[in-house]
């Protein structure tokens, strides 16, 4: 499988995973879904990092990440606002305030990675 069909849900929080497992379904791409951090690398187009994992641990993980890196969502609540920016091709969105907003953010970022 292409890298460009591949996406990996990173959470442990049940409803953000089936929100999620429905959008990308509608755009027929793989989707892998992980608990911990180890899946995370470059076989993805799109890593979507869910709110409930600790943001220090996903920050020190990915600084170990070489290569090119894939498009990164971070979902994040109140209490991961200073999340830093790993790669210019992330973004961010606040739950649940931004939670219709979701399948815009998603699409944009598989844009930017030529997904068609």
């Amino acid at each position: 499988m292409q890298c460009h069909n591949k996406v990996l849900i990173v959470s442990n929080d049940y409803d953000i995973i089936q929100i999620l497992r429905e959008i990308l379904l509608t755009k027929n791409l793989h989707i892998d879904i992980s608990s911990t951090l180890t899946k995370i690398s470059n076989d993805y187009c799109l890593i979507i990092i869910g709110p409930d994992m600790a943001q220090d641990e996903v920050i020190e993980y990915l600084r170990g990440l070489r290569g090119i890196l894939p498009n990164f969502l971070f979902l994040e609540n109140e209490n991961s606002f200073n999340l830093e920016y790993v790669s210019c091709k992330c973004k961010r969105l606040a739950l649940p305030m931004e939670i219709f907003y979701l399948e815009d953010y998603v699409d944009s970022l598989l844009a930017l990675h030529h997904y068609s």
